[in-house]
């Protein structure tokens, strides 16, 4: 895998304060971010996060990476208050728990701590969702654990791990993007990682046959 982040190390907040961009924002309903941004332009966040609890949007962001949680904590504090979904893999999970001061903690403690950190906006409670690659996916949310089956798929039909978990939350995206009930948004992000695992890259060849209504 080869990566040259470019722009994407360069950017400066003023492009976000832009009336092309200002007007793109007014526009957009859920918004995502990666943990990674947290590296090149933290109060671009926290400008999105102000915007999303003044306009009671949705504000997803994922974890991305351990190293985020470990080196760049005192930006994840001041963007989490305005999140409304974080979603960590087990390992971005596990250090986030350390910086918690809950490391060993029972796995539903940690996630009940993550969604009751401050928020800003109340008029929805933070929901904090686990992946553990072919193991159930843990949600917490509105003070309940939810555990979501994996379907299984065999070792022989893996070929690329990379992209899974962004693939993920791209089925759980576009669940949340059309308002679909929890359980079915986490269907679609399954089914999305379960595809890109079969696919070298990033190619998506194969025509998307999942059922929005099962």
């Amino acid at each position: 895998m080869v990566a040259h982040l470019a722009a994407a190390n360069d950017y400066q907040i003023e492009h976000y304060h832009t009336p092309e961009i200002q007007a793109l924002i007014k526009s957009i309903d859920v918004f995502y971010s990666a943990g990674f941004f947290l590296t090149v332009s933290p109060p671009t966040v926290v400008e999105i996060g102000k915007h999303c609890a003044e306009t009671n949007k949705i504000l997803v962001w994922g974890v991305a990476a351990p190293f985020i949680i470990e080196f760049f904590y005192e930006k994840v504090v001041e963007v989490i208050p305005y999140v409304d979904y974080v979603v960590a893999n087990e390992t971005e999970a596990e250090k986030y728990a350390e910086k918690l001061g809950l490391k060993g903690q029972d796995i539903e403690v940690v996630m009940k701590t993550i969604s009751e950190l401050p928020k800003i906006n109340q008029k929805r409670s933070r929901t904090v969702i686990f992946t553990y690659g072919p193991d159930p996916v843990l949600i917490y949310t509105d003070g309940k654990l939810h555990k979501f089956p994996v379907l299984p798929l065999e070792k022989k039909l893996i070929v690329d791990t990379n992209g899974a978990g962004d693939a993920f939350l791209g089925g759980f995206l576009a669940g949340l993007l059309q308002e679909k009930p929890l359980e079915v948004a986490v269907k679609a992000g399954l089914y999305c990682a379960r595809k890109i695992l079969q696919t070298s890259g990033t190619e998506y060849t194969t025509p998307c046959d999942f059922n929005w209504n099962e």
